[in-house]
This record gives C-alpha cells, sequence and structure tokens, in this order.
C-alpha cells in the first residue's frame, strides 16, 4: 500500500527506488526484533510451562493414590492413669499434635492443610444380649463407642436426631449409627442395647439408645479415608461397628464405666494438594 502511496509522489523514480529498499530493510530489521523478542520470552517462561505441566501430572498421580496413602492417620492406645482424667490427656495430647502440624506442614509449604480431625473410640463391647449381624453368616457383634471431630457436618440424618448429652435422669447414652448396620440389624430410632467389656476390669454395662440413622453426605471427601468413623470392620466370626455419640458424652462415659479399659485416640490430617508447587510436592513427598 506504501508503494502506492510513494508512486503518487512527484519524485523521480530512483528517489522512489531508494524508498522502496529503505523500507523493506525497516521491515526485515523489524521481524528480526520481533523474532528476537518472541523467543526471548518463550525461553523464559519454558521453566514456567515445564513446572505447570510437571506440577499437573503430580496432582494427577496423587489423585490416582487412595486416599489412605496421601493423607495421615496416627492411632494410639491410651489406659487412664490416676492422676489424670481421660478429659485432660486428650486436650493435652491434641494441642500437642495440633502444632506439630502447624510447625511441620503449614509453616513451611503454605496453607495446604484442610484440617486435622480428633477421635476418640473406646474398647470394644459386645451385648449383654448377643445380635447377629448377619444370620447366614452367625457373625457376633462388636461396638466401639466413638466421637470423630466434624462427624454430624460430614453426615446426612436420615431419621431421627443427632445424640445429644448423657441424660441424667436414665444414665442412657445417646448415639448414632450408620444406615447400614442400622438395616442389616434391624435396629431403629429408640432401640437399647446394654454393652459390656469382654474381659470386665472393674467396669460397669453402659445401655446405649439410638436417637439418629445416619449416612456419609459424600464419600468422596477424604474425610471419610479408611477406617472411616462409621467404619464397618468385618472379619470371619465377628464384625466391629462404631457408634457415634458427644465427645463429653463419650469421654465420661469411659472414665465412669471403664476406667481399666484401653481407649483409643486418633488423628486423621487431610490435604489439598492442589495447593502446592511441583518443588513443594516433591518435598513434601
Amino acid at each position: 500500500m506504501l508503494h502506492i502511496f510513494l508512486d503518487k509522489l512527484p519524485l523521480n523514480w530512483t528517489i522512489k527506488f531508494a524508498l522502496l529498499r529503505l523500507l523493506a530493510q525497516w521491515r526485515s530489521l523489524a521481524t528480526v526484533i520481533v523474532g528476537v523478542f518472541l523467543a526471548a520470552t518463550i525461553g523464559a517462561n519454558i521453566p514456567l510451562y515445564t513446572s505447570a505441566v510437571s506440577q499437573i501430572g503430580m496432582i494427577e498421580r496423587l489423585e490416582r493414590q487412595p486416599d489412605e496413602d496421601i493423607h495421615i492417620r496416627v492411632r494410639i492406645t491410651h489406659r487412664t492413669q490416676p492422676d489424670q482424667t481421660l478429659s485432660e490427656f486428650v486436650d493435652n495430647l491434641n494441642t500437642h499434635f495440633q502444632q506439630e502440624i502447624i510447625q511441620h506442614f503449614r509453616e513451611p509449604f503454605g496453607d495446604w492443610v484442610i484440617g486435622t480431625f480428633l477421635g476418640v473410640e473406646s474398647t470394644p463391647l459386645i451385648p449383654q444380649t448377643p445380635l447377629l449381624f448377619s444370620e447366614e453368616t452367625g457373625q457376633q457383634t462388636r461396638f466401639r463407642l466413638a466421637h470423630h471431630e466434624n462427624w454430624q457436618q460430614a453426615t446426612r440424618l436420615v431419621e431421627g436426631e443427632y445424640p445429644s448429652a448423657m441424660a441424667n435422669s436414665d444414665d442412657v447414652l445417646e448415639v448414632a449409627l450408620n444406615l447400614l448396620v442400622a438395616n442389616e440389624m434391624g435396629l431403629n430410632i429408640g432401640d437399647e442395647i446394654t454393652l459390656v467389656e469382654a474381659n470386665p476390669q472393674d467396669s460397669t454395662p453402659i445401655t446405649v439408645r439410638v436417637t439418629g440413622i445416619v449416612q456419609e453426605l459424600n464419600l468422596t471427601d477424604p474425610y471419610w479415608i479408611t477406617p472411616s468413623p462409621l467404619s464397618v470392620d468385618r472379619t470371619e466370626r465377628q464384625i466391629e461397628l462404631t457408634l457415634q455419640t458427644t465427645q463429653s458424652a463419650l469421654l465420661s462415659t469411659i472414665e465412669n464405666n471403664l476406667p481399666n479399659a484401653r481407649t483409643r485416640i486418633i488423628w486423621r490430617t487431610l490435604f489439598d494438594y492442589t495447593q502446592l508447587t511441583f518443588e513443594q510436592s516433591a518435598q513434601v513427598m
């Protein structure tokens, strides 16, 4: 288009030719400049592209792993000591554990910890009147009284209501159980079960009342890593189930009715690996 404009100017052909040559040189120079700029930009961004691709690959690899392999679950057992109540022991130990998670996982790598959830479970208890989980297999049933932090927020109430603190009037512990368990065992809202230790050591029977039937709100939520707070552990001869209640009622019941029994204390720390860079993922792994 510029050469048409030059043709209309009152210039002789030698001047027009010189101007066209100069224009062609500037075009070539501009092409070189743009090419160098693009090469430098792409070269500078190659580490970013490589890191992004690597991070996506790491995330996809982690997503293919079982939840229990990419999150942390810690479990200890404890027998109540005369100089300290179970509530005090759990509170002190939980505070220490939470501080360790902050120091070793939150502070070095940023906000990628979804949360650390405390769980407490009693020793296995058996019904005074034997219950069969399955008439076909004849498997006997054992129960663990439990409280896992956030279990109510992670479940859907199918029937009844969530447990409240232990009622002083009849000294019955309110519990909720899994919908699967309720269906297979024929348990309903209001049913009561008296539980005892298999090998009693200064323990007294515990009567529980089913006030709620629940199921997992979202089974893909890492909160339900195996074994979950509503787990059903099966062996050839027996089934072990958890009955969820409030933390205060659980700790009080263990202290009063199971003073010499061993108690499980559990922490489950869940992570969001998408919040990490590739370099951080490699350090964590």
